[in-house]
Formats: C-alpha cells, sequence, structure tokens
C-alpha cells in the first residue's frame, strides 16, 4: 500500500512537500480505516486550483509511466512557475513489514536523470545520468547508451522478470496494476489493466466479463433503487438499462442522469479495487452525487475493502467527519504566491476525536479554506 508521497517542482507543487499516508496515534476508526499502519486512502480538500487534481495525478501518473507503451508528455507535468529545472517524485509502498522507496527524477525535457528503489536498507537500483546498477537481474550494469532517456529502467527489467525473486517488487507491481484512476467531471476510467493481461475496468467490458448480478447486489445491499440489465442481440452491440424500481420501462443508460452514469461508470474499478486490492484514484469525487450518496459509498469501500485505498479530491465538505475519516486521512492544500500548493495534514493541528471536523474546516481552523470565504466572514 503507498504510506508516503513526495513531490517537487510538479505541477503546483513548487518546494519539496511530503504527503503522509500512514496512521497517526488516532484510535478511531482503526478498525476499518487502517491497514499494516497505512491509511486506506485519504481526502484531499481546498479550493478550486488549489492543487487537489494535482496530487491525485501525481498519484495515478505512476501508472501511466510503468506501464503505458505510447510517448508520456512528461514535461507537462514541470511547475510552470519555477525555473527550478528538475522534477522529483517519491513513492514510499509498504507491504507487512517490508517498505519500498520508488524515487525519480527528470530533467525538463522529460529525460530521466535519476531511478532509485530502495527495499529496506538494501539498494535494488541506481539510476543516474551514466548508466544503471542493479541486483533485480543477472546483468548488474547498464550503460547510458542502453538506457531509453525518456523511459524507466524498472518498467524494463519488470517486464523482463516480473521480479520472480523479489517478491516484495512483484507485489508493488501487482498493486499497480490492479489501481484504477477515475475522473468524474470528465466520466473518464483509466487503469494499468488496458496496459497488461488483466481485465478492463471499464462497465461494459466489466459486465461481459461479469455479469450484472455484482452491482446489482451492491445496489440492494446499499439501498439504490435501481438495477442494471443489459442485452446483447447476436451479432450485435451490447447495450445497458437501468431499471427504476415501480417502472415497468428500462431506461437506456445513455438517457440517464448524470449522477448515476457517473455511478455506474465508477462502480467498475470501485467494486474491484474494494474486493482485490490497489488504489482507487478519484478526481472530483461527489461532484454529481448526493451527499449521503458521497458518505456511503466512502463508508462502504473502508469497512469492506481489503488491502485497498481510496484517494479523493473532492469539494464535499460533508465527508469530513469522524465517523467516516479519521483526522489523519484529510489534507487541506491552499495555493500560495511564491510557494505554490501548500499542504496541510488536519491530525497535525491534533483535534479531538469527537469534534466536527467541516465545522472547524470551515471556520478557517485547517487551512485550505478559499480567501473569498474568509473574507465574506470578516464583512460580516
Amino acid at each position: 500500500m503507498l504510506a508516503k508521497l513526495r513531490l517537487r517542482n510538479f505541477r503546483s507543487f513548487k518546494e519539496d512537500t511530503v504527503i503522509d499516508f500512514t496512521a497517526t496515534k488516532y484510535s478511531k476508526l482503526k478498525d476499518t480505516n487502517v491497514c499494516g499502519g497505512v491509511l486506506k486512502g485519504c481526502l484531499f480538500a481546498g479550493d478550486n486550483d488549489s492543487g487537489k487534481s494535482n496530487a491525485i495525478n501525481a498519484i495515478s501518473i505512476l501508472l501511466y509511466l510503468l506501464f503505458d507503451d505510447t510517448d508520456f508528455n512528461m514535461p507537462v507535468n514541470f511547475c510552470f512557475f519555477s525555473a527550478d529545472r528538475l522534477m522529483e517524485m517519491e513513492y514510499t509502498f509498504r507491504f507487512g513489514k517490508e517498505e519500498v522507496v520508488y524515487s525519480l527524477a527528470f530533467e525538463s525535457s522529460g529525460k530521466v536523470m535519476t531511478e532509485k528503489v530502495t527495499l529496506g536498507a538494501s539498494t535494488l537500483l541506481d539510476r543516474t545520468d551514466e548508466g544503471a546498477r542493479t541486483t533485480l537481474t543477472a546483468e548488474n550494469f547498464y550503460g547510458s547508451s542502453r538506457l531509453q532517456p525518456k523511459s524507466l529502467l524498472l518498467k524494463k527489467l519488470y517486464e523482463e522478470t516480473h521480479f520472480a525473486q523479489f517478491p516484495v517488487l512483484a507485489k508493488m507491481f501487482d498493486y499497480l496494476i490492479s489501481s484504477v484512476y477515475f475522473n468524474a467531471s470528465r466520466n473518464m476510467v483509466a487503469s494499468a489493466r488496458s496496459y497488461s493481461d488483466k481485465d478492463a475496468v471499464t462497465l461494459t467490458e466489466y459486465i461481459e466479463l461479469n455479469g450484472v448480478e455484482g452491482i446489482n447486489e451492491f445496489f440492494e445491499k446499499l439501498g439504490f433503487l435501481q438495477r442494471i440489465v443489459y442485452r446483447k442481440p447476436q451479432g450485435g452491440p451490447g447495450r445497458i438499462y437501468v431499471k427504476h424500481r415501480g417502472v415497468e420501462v428500462l431506461v437506456p443508460l445513455s438517457m440517464e442522469s448524470l449522477g448515476n452514469k457517473v455511478l455506474l461508470n465508477m462502480l467498475p474499478g470501485y467494486l474491484e479495487v474494494a474486493s482485490g486490492g490497489g488504489m482507487l484514484i478519484v478526481d472530483d469525487y461527489g461532484a454529481n452525487f448526493h451527499n449521503k450518496q458521497s458518505e456511503l459509498l466512502l463508508s462502504w469501500f473502508m469497512k469492506h475493502s481489503a488491502n485497498s485505498q481510496l484517494f479523493v479530491a473532492t469539494h464535499s465538505t460533508c465527508l469530513m467527519k469522524t465517523s467516516l475519516l479519521r483526522p489523519d486521512q484529510i489534507y487541506t492544500l491552499e495555493f500560495t504566491d511564491g510557494h505554490g500548493t501548500v499542504t496541510h495534514r488536519v491530525s497535525d493541528f491534533q483535534p479531538r476525536e469527537l469534534q466536527n471536523l467541516e465545522k472547524m474546516y470551515l471556520e478557517g481552523q485547517f487551512g485550505g479554506l478559499p480567501a473569498y470565504a474568509q473574507m465574506q466572514k470578516k464583512s460580516d
């Protein structure tokens, strides 16, 4: 599971920033929201353009870098208001008692400058501009002429060996392959499964592989009033319909409300990650859901997921409840002149476990509150 993220010069994160996903001293929701000392997700809140989506993209970009075979345009991710020509990213994964740290640095052209993998105190891969030393293969050194300047060596080594001799690294890759990115505002799903031999997670593909029973059973458990029906005439494309309780007519998915479309397109990844592990990374979570629906989906994931994490960027402050999330699962973000995005972890303010976190946030106690709201409060 992802235990820590460090960024520098990435999009709006100009200065060195650490986002920690390890559990703190809070005991509330420990049985449901924590797994092996790592939090089962995090909420990013803040104003528009504060950097919420950039934090989400910093997590999901690893899926593209390690699994996408197309040329990835890394330069667009550099902080555009910084003169620094070096971007740094570091991912710390924890599986049981073992910890893998994967560090990357890119030059503004997109060239990989450094790439390093450590497992505990052991360095498994150390790449610089001059070449790479590794213990992951029988060949211990790759000269610079054999490295693809804009491609990660770890990706190549995984494709060649699948890390059969390094089970922790294999577990990390399985975790990433099982992860899903979902953009709720664009109703778009992307997954490393598309670049691997794993099953895809688009709604139609999910239904054709698994049928509609799993989704309809989920709806039944949570008290949703709709069910889905899938019909595929011989030789023709399949079509998805929604059956509303008390209504006999089947409604084509294309005619459903935006909220139902977003929910149904997110559900395959949501259910797959919750049951099988990995990360569900959602931008603009809850934008098209009723508050109660947003809360219900978040709560169900925390209670029923196994070795899984849910990372969301949202404007739904109703999710800042100690009945749903621990204070160490909430980060507020704000954009500051000269420094870019600054993060505040709610647990650092040491709120009591039964305090109203949403009210405290809206009062400005945790940072990350839009300036116009503060100005309005003062004028009142």
